[in-house]
């Protein structure tokens, strides 16, 4: 099965996101995730798309599954709005993309 794999960075956000990823289980008030600087969205065949989140530290902040990309970004552009910016393609040699977000977000990004 192949997967389309992107990264983009987020932020800086203007305002409160319109919502966070927590972590804990359903139905219990849980904990928020740290806020994301990088997100990374892998679109498998047929439609399914999950997006990871990560600081730029590597440092998780969370995941979600969506029927297609377009809810994907939908729910992207509900958290962050404008904050979201223009997908990069992961490399097709690239094994591991979740750490690739994170070493690009950390080679891309300006200094705190």
């Amino acid at each position: 099965m192949s997967k389309l794999r992107l990264v983009a960075h987020v932020g800086p956000l203007r305002g409160e996101p319109g919502t966070r990823p927590t972590a804990g289980t359903l139905g219990g008030a849980g904990q928020r995730m740290p806020p994301a600087e990088v997100v990374l969205m892998e679109v498998l065949d047929g439609g399914p798309a999950l997006l990871y989140r990560f600081t730029r530290d590597g440092v998780f902040a969370g995941d979600t599954w969506h029927e297609c990309r377009e809810n994907a970004e939908d729910q992207l552009e509900f958290e962050v709005g404008a904050a979201i910016g223009a997908w990069t393609a992961v490399p097709l040699e690239v094994e591991d993309a979740q750490a690739y977000a994170v070493d690009w977000a950390q080679r891309t990004l300006p200094e705190r």
